[in-house]
């Protein structure tokens, strides 16, 4: 029996849009099956068995990590901006790169402040970032810096167990937990969010902590009125830094730095008063969980691959 040709063209129709929805659903899906550069089925580390009982281990791991911080050491990574400098130096800008030089060491001296007058939960060091390696493979001596930021060689690490804490973005990671014999190769692959942090902590291999430990902090907001110039301590000389939000205003202050005319800034979320409030939270944030989390009576010895 034939169908009236009305309803049978509203059929065709339907048909017609399903098979529409159909072929778009498989153009989207397919490419990314076939191309060769997505890495979006990639196991990395979220495998099943690794991610077993994930809670329970990150709260066992978290409380094992901020117990050997309290007897360990907090290394802090500061940036010496070598690359820029250089550059501007090569290009024969060495005003210029005098002035970055400068702008660095005043972020610097107000970090290394923040963290000698303001953090007392485990013992801090300060190195350059490009030291970072050569920790790693072992060195203890050679590669702290004293509070000129230079390197003083009678600065010695005798803690075994330490984290890194730095300047970074947190990642939503694609990391999970990863045995120490193949964690140094392996980096996160996560993405990263629009912002820095003042300090996210790390392990030894550069990896962001978990929660539940405090792993971030974000600088604080701390003065009502900011100041146009802020008097930073350099070498047992008070200079004068221009106080700026991201952009460097037209009217700034120039000054005499070792016999030159100079103008330098620093960013007004770098200064002291805004970095000690944060280190400040950072420290009773350590001591709020080290409290809450006693070293666990026994640790699944399952675990013990990822305790470093």
């Amino acid at each position: 029996m034939c169908l009236p040709l009305k309803l049978t063209s509203k059929m065709a129709q339907r048909l017609n849009k399903l098979v529409l929805v159909l072929f778009v659903f498989l153009a989207m899906c397919l490419p990314a099956q076939n191309d060769p550069t997505d890495r979006s089925a990639e196991r990395e580390y979220k495998d099943g068995e690794q991610f077993e009982k994930f809670y329970k281990r990150r709260k066992m791991i978290g409380a094992w990590q901020i117990n050997q911080l309290k007897d360990g050491a907090l290394i802090v990574k500061l940036k010496a901006n070598t690359i820029l400098i250089n550059a501007l130096e090569k290009k024969g800008d060495t005003k210029l790169a005098r002035e970055k030089r400068l702008e660095t060491a005043g972020i610097n001296v107000n970090i290394m402040r923040a963290f000698l007058k303001n953090y007392d939960f485990s013992k801090v060091y300060f190195i350059y970032s490009h030291f970072a390696d050569t920790l790693l493979k072992g060195a203890r001596e050679n590669i702290f810096l004293d509070t000129n930021l230079l390197v003083d060689p009678k600065i010695v690490m005798t803690e075994k167990f330490y984290l890194l804490a730095e300047n970074d973005r947190i990642y939503n990671s694609t990391v999970g937990f990863i045995p120490e014999d193949s964690a140094r190769v392996v980096t996160e692959k996560g993405s990263p969010t629009t912002s820095e942090e003042f300090m996210v902590i790390k392990n030894k291999y550069g990896h962001q902590l978990k929660k539940p430990f405090p792993y971030s902090s974000k600088i604080k907001a701390g003065l009502d009125k900011t100041p146009e110039v802020s008097y930073i301590m350099l070498n047992g000389f008070s200079t004068p830094f221009n106080v700026v939000n991201l952009v460097r205003r037209k009217d700034a202050m120039s000054f005499n730095y070792n016999g030159e005319r100079m103008e330098v800034f620093i960013q007004k979320s770098y200064l002291y008063e805004r970095l000690m409030l944060t280190v400040q939270m950072l420290n009773e944030n350590f001591y709020s969980y080290y409290q809450a989390n006693p070293v666990p009576s026994r640790m699944d010895p399952a675990l013990k691959p990822f305790l470093y």
